[in-house]
């Protein structure tokens, strides 16, 4: 199946086009690294208020991320990896936040 010279013209500037917007993307994310850590309630847990979500963090109980699960335990992990604050969510809305 032969392509014409003008669909080929255009497939290619799609690659380029894309290449390109994921290589900007790459450097934008690693030229700054991220600083608020977004956690949720892990193991089916649901809060009424801020007050209980903040008790099980300094509690010590997990609590769900991108990378796993972490408690108030491994926060040296999470501020070795540039996350500065937390910020407990649940159902898009924020519940509580604070430093790590």
């Amino acid at each position: 199946m032969k392509t014409s010279p003008l669909r080929s013209k255009f497939s290619l500037l799609g690659s380029i086009a894309f290449a390109n917007a994921r290589l900007s993307a790459i450097c934008r994310t690693r030229g700054t690294p991220p600083q608020e850590l977004e956690i949720k309630p892990a193991y089916g847990r649901k809060y009424d208020s801020k007050s209980e979500a903040l008790s099980d963090w300094i509690g010590g109980k997990d609590f769900a991320t991108v990378h796993g699960y972490i408690s108030i335990r491994e926060t040296a992990d999470a501020k070795e990896r540039g996350y500065k604050t937390f910020r407990i969510v649940q159902n898009h809305k924020t519940l509580a936040y604070g430093r790590l």
